[in-house]
């Protein structure tokens, strides 16, 4: 019996491996690529009240309460007083279009070593009593954010009624 392969046969072979490596290689290349090139997710700190990504510390999040209705305006006003700038100032309304608050977007700056970053500040009232909530990041799109990712925690503004 002959045992003897045509050299065609064999090369047809290592081509076809070459192939199917290339393919995969290129397949797992661009996979990296796309996860690589993906939004980092923003997750939430264990107990600083901070949000992260794959790069560090992106924002914060502060919610405080006041035994009074008026406080979290008194302290609202402040912040306002304090930012270098504000916009998006905008009463906030309850699901049955009730005004409970105000909301504004400020930026702000830090004391030394000096820092600037936007505050995004929303306040609730109620007859007893008021809260306070506010995000911060470096930018405003992500203060947005994480305005928005606040939703299952806190009461947000609704600023139509």
């Amino acid at each position: 019996m002959n045992t003897h392969y045509p050299p065609e046969s064999r090369w047809f072979n290592l081509k076809t491996v070459l192939l199917v490596t290339t393919v995969l290689a290129i397949a797992g290349v661009s996979l990296a690529v796309n996860l690589s090139n993906r939004p980092p997710k923003i997750v939430p700190s264990v107990s600083s009240g901070t949000f992260a990504d794959q790069s560090g510390v992106i924002g914060s999040e502060q919610r405080e309460l006041f035994p009074s209705p008026t406080g979290a305006t008194d302290k609202f006003n402040k912040q306002l007083e304090a930012s270098i700038q504000y916009r998006e100032f905008t009463p906030c309304f309850d699901d049955r279009g009730k005004r409970i608050g105000e909301r504004a977007a400020m930026w702000m700056q830090s004391p030394p070593p000096t820092k600037a970053f936007w505050r995004i500040t929303w306040t609730d009232r109620t007859a007893e009593s008021s809260r306070l909530y506010w995000t911060e990041a470096d930018s405003l799109d992500v203060a947005r954010d994480l305005e928005i990712k606040s939703k299952d925690r806190w009461r947000l503004c609704r600023t139509t009624n």
